[in-house]
């Protein structure tokens, strides 16, 4: 089954929550899809104002208000940051992919 295109893809984690968090592309914010389908919704903002460029290798932490992610600002990977923030609250809509 296909939920949705993640072309160029890095990095996914299936959360207690039942959605799946995922980063669909290089340059690309982390965001997540109902396990069973629907429309994917963007969870981070990649904040260029602070040299941010990319996200990726979402984890989402046992009480699914969580998201860990690395932050890619060009260069070595070695420059890297790793976040953890609390995870927004959605209102749900739902549709197909």
């Amino acid at each position: 089954m296909t939920l949705c295109d993640a072309p160029v893809f890095r990095g996914a984690v299936w959360a207690t929550d039942n959605f799946i968090y995922y980063v669909p592309s290089i340059y690309s914010t982390v965001s997540r899809i109902a396990a069973d389908g629907g429309t994917p919704q963007i969870v981070t903002k990649i904040r260029a104002a602070d040299g941010e460029q990319q996200h990726r290798w979402p984890e989402v932490l046992p009480d699914a208000k969580h998201l860990l992610y690395v932050i890619g600002s060009g260069g070595e990977w070695d420059d890297a940051t790793i976040v953890a923030e609390r995870l927004p609250v959605f209102h749900e809509t739902r549709s197909p992919c």
